[in-house]
């Protein structure tokens, strides 16, 4: 049986939100370690450790950005851009501007709910088509 556009829109908006959740973990756990790790000289010694974690963390990026890409794509819009963005952000986020750089960091947390938000109507409205068409 041939996949839907309501199937395709599902698919890539699970994938989008699974991608979402990695994306977090990874930005919250370096501040969770920080609390567990270093115990009570407050210097964390986890260089093997940190590597790993640094291959993690730029895998799980690239998830989320190619997730995002997709969700775009697939709701007609340039997915490169999103993919650019999301793997540029972290970088950008380092510029000495305080209010900027934080704005920037943060802004691919804002993409899955922009994104996450037209697929949801996407997946509404193609849904709703359904029932209106002719048998």
């Amino acid at each position: 049986m041939a996949e839907t556009r309501v199937d395709e829109l599902i698919r890539v908006e699970n994938r989008l939100t699974r991608s979402f959740i990695g994306y977090v973990v990874v930005l919250v756990t370096p501040f969770i370690m920080t609390f567990f790790v270093s115990g009570s000289t407050g210097v964390a010694r986890l260089s093997p450790f940190a590597f790993v974690f640094l291959l993690v963390q730029i895998g799980l990026y690239v998830w989320y950005a190619t997730s995002a890409g997709a969700a775009a794509k697939v709701l007609g819009g340039h997915g490169w851009k999103y993919v650019v963005w999301i793997m540029a952000a972290p970088f950008l986020a380092l510029v000495p501007i305080p209010l900027v750089s934080t704005i920037i960091g943060v802004s691919p947390l804002s993409i899955k709910f922009l994104l996450g938000g037209q697929l949801q109507t996407a997946i509404r409205q193609e849904s709703f088509a359904d029932f209106h068409r002719p048998a």
